[in-house]
């Protein structure tokens, strides 16, 4: 089984200015990307957990969260590291219209419970950092131990994965 660090999205790795839909909007904060690499060389799987409601709003499509995705992982490359998976909630109650798994909106735990299958995660090593209320929720729900993202995602890794 292997040990995963569980990342939130938007005010966590990058700031969050609100429904981010293209990489023009997307600004790492400030060692998020050291935070990461780190991770990865200490042997984590780094998995990316983010309610992204801005789809369910029209405000961005499905397709604009995946080549997100390509490119941070294109600018991680660059430092010898990578996000190996992200899972995203489309979900919002106001548009139940669309065909989303309300399950998978935190602070519920269907995102997580995928990754786990996928990867074989043991949830009781692993770790996850957010910042909001929410992702601790999420994280208690599971017994997975829980760092509140303050402004130094690196020290926050650290000091959760030693």
């Amino acid at each position: 089984m292997k040990n995963c660090l569980f990342l939130d999205r938007d005010g966590t790795i990058n700031k969050n200015y609100g429904y981010i839909g293209n990489f023009k909007k997307f600004v790492w904060l400030k060692y998020s990307k050291k935070a990461i690499k780190y991770a990865y060389k200490k042997g984590f799987l780094i998995v990316v957990i983010s309610n992204q409601s801005g789809v369910s709003r029209g405000y961005f499509s499905e397709e604009d969260c995946l080549n997100i995705n390509k490119k941070i992982n294109s600018e991680l490359k660059k430092i010898k590291c990578k996000i190996h998976d992200f899972y995203y909630s489309f979900y919002h109650p106001k548009f139940k219209n669309l065909n989303y798994d309300s399950k998978d909106r935190k602070p519920n735990i269907g995102m997580i419970i995928k990754a786990k299958k996928k990867w074989n995660i043991d949830l009781k090593k692993s770790y996850m950092i957010g910042d909001e209320k929410k992702d601790q929720k999420i994280s208690k729900k599971l017994g997975i131990r829980f760092k509140l993202k303050r402004k130094n995602l690196f020290y926050e890794v650290k000091s959760l994965i030693g």
